[in-house]
């Protein structure tokens, strides 16, 4: 046997149960959820316990926490309690997995994302709910392909090799990819894709959660589209047209060619609203920017400026001979009468060209000449161009 004292943490006289069988004693403190705490003390307080009970307590009621401070003589009884104390925590980090594992499967069975587990091969082992919702695959239905058979033809092959480098280094890969769906349809998805590994560092699952992001991405487009394009005509607007203005420069400066920059104003747009009205008068900058951007090339750029105003950039030409070209097409179309709400309205365009580099290597100073040359050929008589 050994000798300590015994104190209840929570204020009830243990030590009364001295008197009693000690199995007894201890399976009332069990009963009363208490915590046995063994310290030293004085020799006055000092009280025998039979070593063959508390062996049968700690067996028999692992509820009951016992936390030891003291010099044991009994060198199993020791060992004992330190196995009780390991087998304590262990039942305590038991529990707590169990309840994250319970959440976990709230969470993988509720997410509004779509998850895969796959296997080392990257073999589908099981999916929830929101990702048949999303693809439209059943469970039974993905079990065992692999997960490329998910690859849309917007989706590069060489994504999966970027999956591959990405998890290699740093265990996780997130990105946008396009996903296909059941019915042939594909859809927008952030992936965040992650490995998981054994014990001994070999891999065991990869984790994939799918979340479509197809409206949004739909939605962040039609703000920056509002951002940078004019409501009324659709084409670029001052902020976009800067942005490409200054990227052309920079691929002529490189490459070392020539590019134009065109101001349009249209002639006597005042007299239009006010025989028409404000409406009519929409209508017809609409369709002027529709039939200048049919006589630009592809790579060209026709934006709205302001009012009855509108700038051009034309990349890569040979000489200013082929900006003039252009500028001679375009008031040639606008000749043609417009036919709106039953009416024909006839108006000219006055256009100011400048060219790169001759009259200007930035942005500023070609706008500014191209400005001055569209107010001469206004002076000229209008209908007209001048460089």
């Amino acid at each position: 046997m050994f000798k300590t004292s015994i104190q209840d943490r929570y204020h009830t006289l243990l030590a009364d149960y001295l008197f009693k069988p000690a199995e007894t004693r201890l399976a009332e403190a069990a009963a009363l959820g208490r915590e046995l705490v063994f310290d030293n003390y004085p020799p006055e307080d000092i009280v025998e316990i039979h070593e063959e009970a508390l062996v049968r307590f700690v067996r028999e009621h692992p509820g009951v926490s016992l936390k030891a401070n003291i010099h044991l003589t009994s060198a199993p009884l020791m060992e004992l309690l330190m196995a009780f104390g390991m087998a304590y925590r262990e039942r305590l980090a038991h529990h707590q997995m169990e309840k994250e594992l319970r959440l976990a499967a709230i969470f993988f069975e509720n997410t509004p994302d779509g998850v895969l587990i796959m296997n080392s091969q990257a073999n589908i082992i099981t999916c929830n709910k929101s990702f048949s919702a999303i693809t439209g695959y059943a469970m039974e239905e993905v079990l065992g392909e692999r997960v490329s058979f998910l690859q849309s033809d917007q989706r590069p092959a060489s994504i999966y090799q970027t999956f591959t480098d990405s998890l290699g280094e740093n265990d996780q890969w997130q990105g946008e990819v396009w996903v296909k769906r059941k019915n042939g349809s594909t859809f927008l998805a952030r992936l965040n894709l992650r490995k998981v590994d054994d014990l001994d560092g070999e891999i065991m699952y990869y984790v994939g959660a799918y979340k479509d992001i197809t409206a949004q991405k739909r939605f962040e487009e039609h703000l920056h589209h509002r951002a940078t394009h004019d409501e009324l005509t659709n084409l670029p607007n001052r902020t976009l047209f800067y942005d490409r203005l200054e990227h052309a420069l920079t691929q002529a400066k490189r490459y070392e060619y020539k590019m134009a920059v065109l101001f349009i104003d249209i002639d006597d747009f005042k007299a239009v609203n006010d025989s028409y009205g404000h409406g009519i008068g929409d209508l017809v900058l609409i369709s002027v920017a529709e039939r200048v951007s049919e006589n630009l090339r592809q790579a060209d750029t026709v934006a709205r400026w302001g009012g009855d105003e509108f700038a051009c950039i034309l990349e890569r030409i040979r000489e200013k001979q082929d900006a003039a070209n252009i500028a001679q097409k375009v008031n040639a179309r606008m000749s043609l009468p417009f036919k709106i709400d039953g009416q024909e309205i006839k108006i000219s365009l006055s256009i100011g060209i400048s060219i790169y580099p001759e009259n200007g290597e930035d942005y500023k100073t070609l706008l500014e000449t191209a400005d001055i040359a569209m107010y001469s050929a206004k002076k000229g008589g209008k209908n007209s161009f001048s460089i």
